[in-house]
């Protein structure tokens, strides 16, 4: 049986997760820093951002690791908060990190239809060892994942309530997406195979 209708107790349940899954993610994560190949990459070019010296400052073989979304938020972070500090990179996949728990949340509610579904797909992802490594690493790979995972909720959103407008900002997610990892437009791949499933089921 699907559950409709937002409540209070959803506000709580996913604001508890989220707020267990932040601390989980930034603990002690000051004393972070690059420990990877790709994020030496992806700090030097979002420091040439931060310095104006884009693209020609970039790391040469940038081209290799990614689209440049990911580098280039953390170089205007950069420029906002007055520092090329390693740091910034890292929080950018830390805060992408925990707002995909909230994200599957929703997800799972919607199309799972079940509050019980909804709560355990977050804990799981708040509780996932693997998502929290890489929310606290330098890489592409959490920010990718929740962009990703919103133009797949976007692109249902439009089928579910034939929105244009939704439709736009699933097509804006995937071209983020498409910017943070190359295989970023396989999101309409996904939801191309979902159309003709829903077209074979229904006849529409």
């Amino acid at each position: 049986m699907r559950e409709t209708g937002w409540k209070k107790k959803d506000t709580h349940s996913i604001l508890a997760v989220t707020i267990a899954s932040a601390l989980i993610r930034s603990w002690r994560s000051t004393a972070l820093g690059l420990d990877h190949f790709d994020a030496g990459g992806y700090a030097l070019s979002s420091q040439a951002v931060f310095a104006g010296a884009a693209p020609d400052g970039l790391y040469p073989l940038q081209h290799f690791l990614s689209p440049p979304f990911f580098f280039g938020i953390a170089g205007m972070v950069m420029r906002i908060v007055g520092t090329d500090s390693d740091l910034v990179p890292i929080a950018i996949s830390l805060v992408a990190g925990v707002l995909t728990v909230p994200l599957i949340y929703l997800i799972a509610w919607r199309w799972l239809g079940s509050r019980a579904a909804a709560i355990a797909s977050a804990i799981l992802l708040a509780l996932s060892e693997f998502h929290i490594l890489y929310s606290r690493a330098a890489l592409t790979d959490i920010t990718f994942t929740f962009i990703f995972l919103l133009a797949l909720f976007l692109f249902s959103e439009t089928y579910r309530r034939r929105s244009l407008s939704l439709g736009l900002l699933a097509g804006a997610a995937t071209g983020l997406a498409w910017n943070t990892k190359y295989h970023g437009w396989l999101a309409l791949v996904v939801a191309a195979a979902a159309l003709v499933a829903v077209a074979r089921r229904t006849g529409r």
